[in-house]
């Protein structure tokens, strides 16, 4: 008796090469080997819980949405272990664990899963894991530590801090390549770019040991080459010509390609076989676009890494790359061509030779217009004109709703302009009494044409304004300066202190600032910065008109004198900021108020 047979059937293709999926992720993780143990190596135990812990929680999580779907579950084809090594391998070594394993979560469930599964995301989930923390958490996403063996024996603090818990890092945070050269133009020696020896993401710093698993899938052909070719193609030469345009501002070639996560996502992000183009003219597009993206982000954007976005944007086009690219079959033509070619012929296509064709060509000339035809469709018909009246409409609208819109706007803002202005001189007044800790009353001096301090309001405008504080004896403990700087995204405007019996700033307090949250208002809530203002010094030479030191602005940790500003990695812009403020006010207004003390006495400025 024969035995049961199962007829299975399939569209095409009937025969495969055999790369089946857990072969092509098999081979994805041999590739990322070398990459792995030298992250180890280099972070020690940081790196290897961070990793553990992206993979343990991208597959576990792709378990438990297979069990939740009821769908067979489908981690034995590697694809949520790659996933969770790339994740892991673009964070930084100190980020809490409650934190990567969120971002796993969000990298499968959303990047993943949501989308269908492996197959039908239309983004890298890897990056959207990553993504998400960026914008979740940016200040633990960019704070790195500095390399060094102490990381082989034991866990830095921040790793094991408890969910919703602020970390608590050890020392001052490193900056990497990128950030120093960004925003302080300091460059870095090939060598460290090229081997590793240097601070950033546990997969990002040695960018030859992530070339060498590029190579090795290019020789398995489980990725095509034309990707990694042309993004790094496309960010060398755009890199060359600002590089020769301006040498002091942009950065050459061969930094921007080492450093960073150029080669990481080039190489294992880019290239995924789900959310980049399939054919070669759109892989070479989409590279140059990815490229492009880098070098945009990179020299004008906010941050000084543009790999993530730059990814990300380009697999949101690569279903469109594929429909513009793609070739036309064998014997026909594009579509315009094919109308204008019936509709001139519609006369001869009767005439045709060929008995076995005649009838069928008739047919298709029957369905197109003649051509005095043509007024039906141009002028005649009843849709004639209606795109055009549906645009005015629409214009109509808008412009209604707009005008409708900045009445409102413009009528609010005069309405509450007496409660806004109320408000502003209530923050000044608390923020003054806040940089000077002894004083319980302020007044107001505007500075004259005559150089004397004249009381004024305490509403009134002007950086001319300076205010002087009182204790409850109404004697003169210190006077507050206002002063503001261009910081990250826009104005810092802040408030700080001098005290003329410690003769040093005493603090500041933040006006106006809309920097990056989590990362410029970090000035604020910094431990080690705000320590910088607890005594700055700011005491005048023998001739007291000018300070006996300049206040500096410094790296973070380099500080040695008291008249130094310990900035914040991370944050290194608005932190420099807020130095020039407080060191050009401090020079502005010190020898001042100092040479003119008398002006600020409190029987007198009551008395005018």
């Amino acid at each position: 008796m024969l035995g049961t047979r199962t007829l299975e059937i399939r569209s095409s293709p009937f025969w495969t090469s055999g790369a089946s999926t857990d072969r092509i992720m098999l081979h994805v993780l041999v590739a990322l080997i070398p990459t792995t143990l030298f992250s180890v190596y280099w972070w020690g135990l940081p790196g290897l819980v961070t990793l553990t812990a992206s993979v343990m929680a991208c597959v576990l999580t792709e378990y438990w949405a297979c069990r939740w779907s009821r769908r067979a579950a489908t981690i034995s084809d590697g694809s949520a272990a790659v996933t969770g090594l790339l994740y892991g391998l673009t964070l930084p070594p100190s980020l809490p664990l409650w934190m990567t394993v969120l971002g796993a979560m969000v990298a499968i469930g959303v990047g993943k899963v949501l989308f269908g599964g492996l197959g039908c995301n239309c983004f890298n989930p890897a990056l959207i894991g990553r993504a998400f923390l960026q914008a979740a958490f940016p200040a633990a996403m960019t704070h790195w530590l500095e390399p060094g063996d102490r990381w082989m024996s034991h866990l830095p603090r921040s790793t094991l801090t408890l969910p919703l818990q602020r970390p608590h890092y050890d020392g001052l945070s490193a900056a990497t390549p990128l950030s120093e050269w960004k925003f302080q133009q300091i460059d870095s020696d090939p060598a460290q770019l090229l081997f590793g020896s240097i601070p950033g993401s546990l997969g990002e710093t040695s960018a030859w040991l992530i070339l060498v698993g590029g190579v090795y899938l290019i020789v398995k052909r489980m990725m095509n080459w034309r990707i990694p070719l042309a993004i790094l193609t496309t960010v060398a030469t755009c890199s060359w010509l600002m590089h020769a345009l301006d040498p002091s501002r942009y950065a050459g070639p061969t930094f921007m390609l080492l450093s960073g996560g150029l080669m990481l996502g080039a190489v294992f992000m880019a290239t995924d076989m789900v959310a980049s183009p399939i054919t070669h003219r759109g892989c070479v597009l989409y590279g140059i676009l990815i490229g492009i993206l880098v070098v945009v982000i990179r020299l004008w954007g906010g941050m000084p890494e543009g790999v993530m976005y730059a990814i990300l944007l380009a697999n949101a086009t690569s279903p469109h790359i594929d429909r513009w690219v793609q070739p036309r079959a064998y014997g026909t033509r594009t579509q315009r061509r094919q109308t204008a070619t019936a509709v001139q012929s519609h006369g001869r296509s009767y005439v045709s030779s060929g008995a076995s064709g005649r009838g069928e060509i008739a047919a298709q000339a029957e369905t197109m217009p003649s051509p005095g035809d043509q007024s039906k469709i141009t002028g005649s018909s009843p849709l004639a004109g209606r795109p055009a009246v549906a645009a005015s409409r629409m214009i109509g609208v808008l412009l209604t709703v707009g005008l409708a819109c900045s009445v409102a706007i413009v009528s609010v803002y005069v309405l509450t302009q007496p409660l806004i202005q109320r408000n502003l001189t209530t923050a000044v007044q608390q923020a003054v009494l806040e940089v000077l800790p002894e004083a319980t009353s302020s007044q107001a001096y505007r500075l004259t044409d005559t150089g004397k301090f004249q009381p004024v309001p305490m509403h009134s405008e002007g950086l001319e304004i300076v205010y002087a504080g009182y204790n409850d004896q109404q004697q003169l403990v210190g006077i507050a300066m206002i002063g503001q700087a261009s910081g990250y995204q826009d104005i810092v405007q802040l408030v700080f202190g001098y005290s003329f019996d410690s003769q040093a700033i005493l603090g500041f307090r933040i006006l106006a600032s809309r920097e990056t949250p989590g990362l410029g208002d970090r000035v604020e809530v910094d431990e080690n910065f705000q320590q910088n203002f607890e005594h700055l010094d700011a005491r005048l030479d023998a001739a007291g008109d000018r300070l006996q030191n300049q206040i500096k602005f410094v790296k973070p940790g380099h500080k040695t004198q008291p008249w130094q500003i310990d900035g914040i990695s991370g944050a290194t812009v608005t932190s420099q900021a807020v130095a020039n403020i407080v060191s050009d006010g401090a020079a502005c207004w010190v020898p001042r108020v100092v040479a003119r003390k008398s002006d600020f006495d409190w029987q007198a400025s009551k008395g005018n």
